[in-house]
């Protein structure tokens, strides 16, 4: 176990130290080739990213086209192909952007072609590529807000802005994760219905600092009369990223889900996750229930938190892409219920839910439970236990009807799978695509058919 705390706490402090080499189009770039392998910077707070959207607000896809300045400055280019380029004359012209060294490591890099232009044309052709990744003004204000935020404000529990595996994990999943199997990650996953797995993750203790952090936070920027911006309009989720858990949550993503999802999602991005967005909500008894929501996400964690309440259970209705996303699920009366798969009745308390967990999710793996040709799955929340799940899977959040309800969602993103699901027309994990497809099939064995007989 020492052994295991100090790999985790090397990769801790590795991640750390990217964190901190944020990308600024305002700062020197000494070296190219460096450059490219600092890590993007999380998403800022405010409207340009939404967690989660109804069909109604489509924006899907809108984040795809994340930077590929990367690749322009990681491609060296034939010096003979082309002149060398002036270093001191992208100073004597008006640019864009306040550094020439900018303008200097993508001219250096780019097309024999472009760099045979005039420095006032090459100029030109470099600012249109950066603007075409830069952070909008609203942006680079609302990121400037939230530093000064994340600078004020007095933190509570100091450990949890780092990953401590052996304070925040159960022992089970820090043993399948070190391992590094596809056999080890099996053996702690249950998949009660397709594309739906759940784990153990959160130790109690961990559960309830998380909570006490989010509660401590939502006071003080109560009383220091400091505003948030609520994506969605929806006053009861607090983002991590607010209270600069932004390196921690990186890190969770990286290193512990992703070798999850690169086992069970990879025809959905999970290989490459690269971007994050999370939340803690907070729902109590007298809401309403919310509207069908899907995640803007490929794929998407939730771990309940805690404390004591009932309902608030996941209703899942189908996994669609856009343009059938308002597809009627199949059948919409008959859902699968998580009570049944685990053996106990429905009104089984949290405590008789945790205990009954451990030997389904042992049967149920690798793929147990659940008619492929139905859609509805329902899943009740179990503190400290995770359900990840593809973020197109519509789904709707049944009300809390006693006590208060807390959940952490980490919305997981891929940069490379958006920008290839734009130049798709139809797609495999969609149920509609997949029906239209079959549908095709059948039609051509038909009429092939049809004609063999006419002979």
């Amino acid at each position: 176990m020492e052994e295991t705390e100090n790999v985790e706490d090397t990769e801790v402090s590795e991640t750390a130290t990217q964190c901190r080499s944020t990308l600024s189009l305002n700062s020197e770039i000494e070296d190219a080739e460096a450059e490219t392998n600092k890590r993007k910077p999380t998403q800022v707070i405010g409207e340009t990213t939404k967690r989660r959207r109804t069909p109604l607000n489509p924006g899907f896809g809108e984040d795809a086209e994340a930077s590929e300045t990367s690749k322009l400055l990681s491609k060296p280019v034939d010096g003979d192909a082309s002149k060398p380029v002036d270093r001191d004359a992208y100073g004597k012209i008006p640019l864009a952007f306040a550094s020439p060294e900018i303008y200097q490591a993508v001219a250096e890099s780019a097309p024999p072609d472009v760099r045979a232009k005039s420095e006032k044309e090459m100029a030109a052709y470099v600012n249109e590529i950066i603007m075409r990744y830069a952070p909008s003004q609203k942006e680079m204000e609302l990121r400037e807000y939230r530093d000064k935020i994340i600078s004020e404000y007095p933190r509570l529990h100091e450990k949890l802005y780092a990953i401590h595996p052996t304070e925040i994990f159960v022992p089970s999943f820090i043993k399948a994760i070190n391992e590094k199997t596809e056999d080890s990650i099996k053996n702690i996953i249950s998949k009660p219905f397709p594309g739906i797995l759940t784990f153990e993750i959160f130790q109690p203790e961990y559960c309830e600092m998380l909570v006490a952090e989010v509660n401590h936070f939502q006071t003080w920027i109560h009383k220091a009369d400091i505003r948030t911006e609520h994506r969605n309009n929806m006053n009861n989720m607090t983002y991590l990223d607010d209270l600069g858990m932004g390196c921690m949550l990186q890190n969770l993503m990286d290193s512990f889900i992703s070798p999850i999802s690169k086992v069970f999602f990879t025809q959905v991005g999970g290989s490459t996750l690269d971007e994050h967005e999370c939340v803690v909500e907070c729902h109590t008894d007298g809401e309403n229930e919310l509207a069908v929501q899907v995640d803007d996400a490929e794929l998407t964690l939730n771990v309940c938190l805690g404390q004591r309440f009932s309902g608030g259970e996941l209703c899942f209705q189908g996994v669609y892409c856009e343009k059938h996303v308002d597809t009627p699920t199949r059948p919409e009366s008959d859902s699968t219920k998580y009570y049944e798969i685990l053996g106990v009745p429905n009104s089984a308390s949290q405590d008789d839910l945790k205990k009954a967990y451990p030997k389904p999710a042992i049967k149920n793996n690798p793929d147990k439970g659940g008619d492929p040709v139905k859609e509805a799955f329902e899943y009740s929340h179990i503190v400290g236990q995770a359900i990840l799940y593809q973020g197109r899977n519509r789904h709707v959040s049944r009300v809390t009807t006693a006590g208060k309800r807390f959940n952490l969602v980490l919305g997981c993103k891929s940069t490379a799978f958006r920008g290839m699901c734009k130049l798709m027309s139809d797609f495999s994990w969609c149920s509609k695509c997949k029906q239209e497809k079959e549908r095709r099939i059948r039609e051509t064995v038909s009429t092939f058919m049809a004609g063999v007989r006419l002979k």
